[in-house]
């Protein structure tokens, strides 16, 4: 028959590790078990803790409005376009040129800020060999001279041309339809804009279940009037050469944020 001497020392001290191990395994269960009924006892009061002061949903949409309307201004590019073997001849020859352009402009009765240098431009001219491709020596010089002028009346665009082509230009492009004082256009154009942003968010919160609160921040970006951009051939006589100015659209375009209700 066997037994053991608990009177040992050894025997104690190891028979108080044990215990001691239990407990405190024990003891860490019930800290586990105590933090799991804190958190569910915290969650269940969150959730029933009123909405009051919470954020509301917010929708943020974008809106545009156009509205077409008749140009009152015009813009175009005139200039020369001259190429010889000599630079100084090129340059006496777009300068003379140039000079009676500009002569042409004034006549017409258009303002000195109406007219801007555009390009002032020399390029030498090389031939390059036909079997290596590399370029060889100058050959001639191209000058260019350009001019912006801004038309504020639009029926006088056609003889204008017709002026400044007899006076030298051999380089007429951009020319471009706009309206300088958009006024009423552009207010009509937001207030289209603003409508069609609450449509979109009206339709966005139907389809979410939602109701659309009211209006919280409004921003616009700027408004384009838009050009219409054409090309004008050099020539014609008389009546001016042939110009269609059609419509511009006139755009506002906001970004609108709506609050969303239940």
């Amino acid at each position: 028959m066997s037994y053991v001497d608990e009177s040992r020392p050894g025997f104690r001290a190891n028979r108080r590790a044990i215990v001691g191990s239990g407990l405190g395994l024990a003891g860490a269960a019930g800290l586990v078990a105590g933090s799991g009924s804190v958190g569910v006892a915290r969650a269940a009061a969150q959730d029933a803790t009123p909405g009051a002061g919470a954020t509301p949903g917010t929708l943020r949409v974008i809106g545009n409005g156009s509205i077409q309307m008749a140009p009152d201004a015009a813009s175009v590019a005139v200039g020369v376009d001259v190429t010889t073997t000599n630079l100084s001849e090129a340059l006496a020859e777009a300068s003379t040129a140039m000079e009676a352009i500009l002569g042409a402009i004034a006549d017409r009765g258009i303002p000195d800020e109406d007219v801007q240098t555009a390009t002032f431009a020399v390029n030498p001219v090389r031939e390059y060999e036909p079997q290596t491709g590399l370029p060889g020596p100058v050959s001639s010089f191209q000058v260019t001279q350009t001019v912006n002028v801004t038309v504020g009346d639009i029926d006088e665009l056609g003889e204008l041309l017709d002026d400044v082509v007899a006076a030298g230009a051999n380089n007429i492009y951009g020319i471009a339809f706009f309206t300088r004082e958009p006024g009423e256009a552009a207010i009509e154009a937001r207030g289209r804009a603003i409508e069609d942003a609450r449509t979109k968010a009206e339709e966005l919160a139907d389809a979410a279940g939602l109701t659309l609160g009211p209006i919280l921040a409004i921003s616009e970006s700027a408004f384009p009037v838009g050009p219409i951009y054409d090309s004008a051939k050099a020539g014609g006589q008389g009546a001016g050469a042939p110009i269609a100015p059609g419509t511009n659209a006139v755009t506002a375009t906001v970004e609108v944020l709506f609050e969303l209700g239940d």
